[in-house]
């Protein structure tokens, strides 16, 4: 039965990263969210404005990595790093943020900021 829970739970361990940036390797150390945290960050992100659903995609990829970059060099990763940060490391990022998931929000990763969604 250990085992067995051991895959079901969200993973308290931490997994250390390197992340490429021009010709730099920078180490971060990151966790694995548990579906209650992704799901509360996506009903945060996902909002209804003048019947269209719209899913703020910047804010769901600075919250997600708030949560789960628990050591960089950088200190603590917050909206003072973001305003801060060039787009191109922003970038870099972004590889580390897993996609929202559901049909629904498929292609917002590639598409622009704060994107409506028509509902049906």
């Amino acid at each position: 039965m250990p085992e067995l829970l051991d895959k079901i739970f969200a993973n308290s361990k931490t997994t250390d990263k390197i992340l490429q940036y021009e010709g730099i390797e920078i180490p971060v150390t990151v966790r694995e969210l548990s579906w209650m945290e992704k799901t509360k960050i996506l009903e945060e992100t996902v909002v209804f404005e003048n019947n269209k659903q719209k899913f703020l995609i910047g804010t769901y990829f600075r919250e997600i990595l708030k949560k789960i970059i628990v050591k960089a060099p950088w200190g603590k990763t917050d909206e003072i790093f973001f305003s801060r940060l060039s787009d191109s490391f922003g970038t870099v990022l972004q590889s580390l943020v897993p996609k929202p998931g559901g049909a629904e929000l498929d292609g917002f990763l590639e598409s622009e900021p704060d994107k409506s969604l028509e509902t049906k």
